[in-house]
């Protein structure tokens, strides 16, 4: 089910009563709603519950069972290079872009086939019976439904990648890599309302139902998705790495910056429905900075583990990684007090604090966000309030002690935020809450997990294997 615009005869909107309801005998209160397609299929006879319905069945107006024609030409063209410079594999000079088609899954667009009237049917009686509830009194009072709409043209949600880089091979057997890496998005899915009144329309109409004076009548709340906005990423990648010998490594940085209108799924959360430039800031998960470092050491010594001595102090391996970010993004928001618009405040001042400045209590300046006036809206940007950044070490400790020939146990010993570090993760950002400007939220203190695994039948060859570290986060890379 969805609101096409086109299919809307404003001479067949219905009225509207004082309180909201629809004036029973006036107009179609289903005025501008489609289903896809040319009829309920045979099977739908005896479980869909307006399969007779004239009313619903007049809604089937021909379009596409998928509301758009099915696309044919979406190619997805893709190239990379590499270049050996000198020809003895020491200089390589790498780079590629592609393109990339998406779709909006039903699941997080606007329009919900199914779940919404009048497919699906609400009754709502009063004065029923607990083993009889139908027993009751039942109210016809129909109130206008609300509906997700579609744009005319929904273009093909893209996403365009490209890298650049330059690797090397430095001293101590480290392959150096150099590397900007970015994307750019377009035709990407943003949801804003369609039928609203603005400031204005609401201050001359306080005291009753606006709903009276949407302009489209006899319909509620209409969210519209549209493939309307654009997002880009850029970054500067920085990376060292060892893979050989009994100390490997690896150093890697990312300076980035991603820029849209919204996270994964359909962006929205509009202010202003006639203002889309505003929602437009760095993006929420947008780490600036980045660093990791990760290391293992074969330990040199009673590498045979030969003697009681040997089989304690021999055959370990040691690794840990650090990870050191800048903070997150936080939106400012507002608590809602009456005649208020307003989802952002207003900016009247710098909000940054330096940090030998900042506490629990008060990590930026709350004087710098005001409330804004009655009916008007706020002019603080959507995600521009930088968090607290992150440090943490986590370590692990691995031993293979052989108690036969082909059997071994394998002894591990993993700790997660070593140093006991206190992450600060969230802060509140709601002008209005009593708790505004406040830490709200720290991370995990340390912890440790000790494990055994007993292994036979295979051989590692005499020391300890290559302890393989954990997966930690970091940005996506378009190409090596």
């Amino acid at each position: 089910m969805a609101f096409l615009a086109v299919y809307r005869d404003p001479a067949k909107a219905p009225q509207v009563a004082a309180n909201g309801s629809i004036v029973p005998g006036t107009g179609d209160p289903y005025n501008g709603l489609v289903l896809p397609g040319s009829g309920f299929p045979e099977s739908a006879r005896g479980r869909v519950a307006v399969y007779d319905d004239a009313a619903v069945r007049a809604l089937f107006r021909g379009v596409p069972s998928k509301f758009h024609p099915l696309r044919r030409n979406n190619l997805q063209p893709r190239f990379s290079f590499a270049w050996d410079v000198l020809g003895n594999g020491k200089l390589a000079v790498r780079g590629g872009a592609g393109i990339f088609h998406s779709v909006t899954g039903i699941a997080y667009s606007g329009w919900y086939l199914g779940a919404r009237a009048p497919l699906t049917l609400a009754s709502t009686v009063t004065n029923g019976f607990a083993d009889n509830p139908g027993s009751g009194i039942l109210n016809t009072t129909q109130f206008p439904i609300n509906a997700g709409a579609l744009p005319g043209e929904y273009e093909m949600p893209t996403m365009y990648n490209y890298s650049f880089g330059i690797q090397t091979v430095a001293p101590w057997q480290t392959q150096l890599d150099i590397s900007y890496v970015g994307n750019s998005g377009r035709h990407l899915s943003f949801s804003r309302p369609l039928n609203f009144l603005t400031p204005e329309q609401q201050a001359a109409n306080q005291g009753t139902d606006l709903r009276r004076f949407y302009p489209y009548r006899g319909l509620g709340a209409i969210s519209i998705v549209e493939p309307s906005v654009t997002s880009s990423y850029n970054s500067l990648q920085l990376a060292a790495r060892r893979r050989t010998g009994q100390l490997t490594y690896a150093v890697s940085y990312t300076l980035g910056k991603i820029i849209g209108f919204g996270n994964e799924g359909v962006a929205g959360g509009m202010q202003n429905p006639l203002n889309l430039r505003a929602e437009r800031s760095e993006l929420e998960e947008s780490r600036r900075h980045w660093l990791v470092i990760s290391h293992t050491w074969d330990l040199p010594w009673y590498r045979n583990q030969r003697g009681w001595l040997g089989r304690i102090a021999g055959g370990w391996s040691v690794s840990g990684v650090w990870t050191i970010s800048t903070g997150r993004l936080f939106a400012p928001s507002l608590t809602g007090v009456a005649r208020g618009v307003a989802t952002r405040p207003n900016v009247v001042g710098d909000w940054y604090l330096p940090p030998e400045q900042r506490s629990l209590f008060r990590y930026f300046r709350t004087e710098a966000f005001q409330r804004p006036p009655d009916w008007t809206y706020g002019n603080a940007g959507k995600w521009i309030i930088r968090g607290p950044g992150s440090y943490d070490l986590s370590a692990f400790a691995l031993k293979e002690v052989r108690l036969l020939e082909k059997v071994r146990v394998q002894l591990r010993l993993e700790t997660f935020n070593a140093l006991n570090h206190m992450n600060l993760e969230s802060i509140n950002t709601q002008l209005g809450n009593r708790a505004f400007g406040q830490v709200s939220g720290v991370g995990a203190p340390r912890y440790l997990q000790i494990g055994a695994k007993l292994m036979w039948g295979c051989d590692s060859g005499g020391g300890a294997p290559p302890h393989r570290t954990p997966r930690r986060r970091a940005f996506p890379r378009a190409f090596p």
